[in-house]
């Protein structure tokens, strides 16, 4: 993932006319803070040969971690929490398929410089 000169951080994928999978997870979970009236809002997940990974709203990086989501287990953490759990697991799901679009893809970009 690459940094912005504005913070954010850009998930691997969306060039060349082709658009993120992760792109849409980061523009749910920015939706999500909007609609519920969210102070943050966060998805941890695991991806099969890269380890637990960690999507911020806003693509903002998360350094001092008040929640302690850097050590949470896969799941949707909003702040305050609701208590939606179909919509953790929808969101999770965006995110392994988002990874599985996303990651093969960059390799292969990377593989053409």
């Amino acid at each position: 993932m690459q940094p912005t000169g504005d913070g954010r951080v850009e998930p691997p994928g969306g060039t060349a006319g082709r658009p993120s999978g992760l792109a849409v997870v980061y523009e749910a979970l920015d939706h999500l803070v909007a609609s519920y009236g969210l102070r943050d809002a966060a998805l941890v997940v695991d991806v099969p040969g890269m380890g637990r990974q960690l999507l911020h709203a806003g693509r903002l990086p998360l350094h001092d971690d008040p929640h302690g989501w850097h050590e949470a287990a896969p799941g949707l953490y909003l702040d305050p929490p609701a208590g939606e759990p179909v919509l953790a697991e929808l969101m999770l799901a965006m995110a392994e398929l988002g990874f599985r679009v996303d990651v093969p893809a960059a390799a292969a970009e990377a593989a053409t410089w």
